[in-house]
């Protein structure tokens, strides 16, 4: 806990900071030796606080609401998929819906590695979109056992939302609270 908290303290302070500070110990002392003396409105040094703060707070909250909206979304058209593909080619192999399952659980499992900041790379998500190109590839399998063409581009639809919806989580991920305001507000 303590070095998250100095991690979060050192990435707020740099040579500006420090020349603000400095600045304020100068001023505050030159007033004291002066005798200067004014009357701060405790509302503004209220509105220099708490206004971040709730900013903050009100912004995590809000990001959090989108991003289970997303991983909502994203399982919703991950099981229409499964069961599109279980469903539409019922006895075309007996192993199929084990390994369309199989699928769509590496597809979650590559989107949470590509999701936390700390295995994000360009590799997690190439790996995401081979998995997105697995599934993409199935739908030739519904297209060659004669499926409609308007329920292949069902199935299409599902995969483009699917990967819409994990763009817009990978995004709130990669673009959380500045560390500054997050500092602050601890």
């Amino acid at each position: 806990m303590r070095k998250h908290w100095c991690h979060n303290f050192m990435t707020v302070v740099n040579l500006q900071s420090m020349d603000v500070a400095g600045l304020a110990v100068i001023i505050t002392l030159l007033c004291l030796h002066f005798d200067i003396i004014a009357d701060i409105p405790t509302s503004l040094i209220g509105i220099a606080v708490v206004f971040p703060i709730v900013f903050s707070i009100n912004a995590a909250y809000r990001r959090r609401e989108e991003g289970l909206r997303f991983f909502s979304s994203l399982k919703s058209h991950t099981m229409a998929l499964y069961f599109a593909h279980r469903d539409w080619l019922p006895s075309s192999d007996p192993r199929r819906p084990e390994r369309l399952k199989q699928l769509c659980i590496e597809l979650f499992y590559a989107m949470k590695r590509d999701l936390l900041p700390a295995g994000r790379s360009e590799a997690t998500r190439l790996e995401v979109y081979r998995y997105f190109s697995a599934l993409s590839l199935l739908h030739e399998e519904l297209r060659a056992a004669q499926v409609t063409p308007s329920e292949v581009s069902r199935a299409n639809q599902h995969l483009s939302r699917l990967m819409l919806e994990f763009e817009m989580a990978r995004n709130i991920s990669m673009y959380r609270t500045p560390r500054s305001l997050r500092a602050y507000s601890r």
